[in-house]
């Protein structure tokens, strides 16, 4: 299970248009999360909650193919608890 620090800071995940995009990592600040489920409804390719309720992160660097899914996740978190960073 990966961990985040409470402080992480994301950046841009996106490159200009007609650019490759641009790595990203999945950063989740557990201080914060709730295990609500709702990025798990929304992208369960990359996030699982636990029995336990603790969020596990399948796939730490999605690709392409899950960014807007990924970016979905993001946006609707409750406790904006998970960010993307430029890997």
């Amino acid at each position: 299970m990966l961990r985040a620090t409470p402080r992480s800071i994301p950046r841009p995940a996106r490159a200009a248009r007609g650019q490759e995009e641009i790595p990203v990592k999945v950063v989740v600040d557990y201080d914060l999360c709730e295990a609500n489920a709702v990025c798990m409804d929304t992208c369960p390719e990359v996030f699982r909650v636990e029995e336990d309720d603790t969020l596990t992160i399948l796939i730490e660097e999605p690709g392409e193919n899950l960014r807007k899914k990924v970016e979905e996740a993001v946006r609707l978190c409750p406790r904006q608890a998970i960010s993307l960073v430029e890997d």
